[in-house]
């Protein structure tokens, strides 16, 4: 297992997902800057649902996951590429700053 601890802004409110088997899940993406200041877009799933956490995971909400990083290849059309997302063990908030233009991802 991979475990991968990253902090960043939602990209975009988290929604509630349910699979074909009925199993509920949240889906979010983190939007992080790297050393060099270039955004990067990490989709994260997280299966605790039940939790009123979820309220607070809303676009521009600074957060922390921690979770197993699963990659996976693909292929389409002749084309292979690799795939990733990270599945989230806990989720905290970061302190709040305030944001000015160039904080923001891209």
């Amino acid at each position: 297992m991979q475990t991968i601890t990253i902090s960043g802004y939602l990209g975009e409110d988290a929604q509630l997902r349910r699979s074909d088997s009925g199993t509920e899940f949240v889906t979010f993406t983190l939007a992080s800057k790297d050393s060099r200041g270039e955004s990067h877009f990490f989709p994260c799933t997280w299966f605790q649902t039940r939790s009123k956490m979820l309220q607070h995971l809303v676009k521009g909400a600074a957060v922390i996951v921690t979770g197993e990083l699963q990659i996976w290849d693909c292929e389409k059309d002749g084309t292979k590429y690799r795939n990733f997302r990270i599945s989230c063990d806990r989720i905290g908030f970061a302190p709040q700053q305030k944001k000015g233009p160039e904080d923001l991802p891209e």
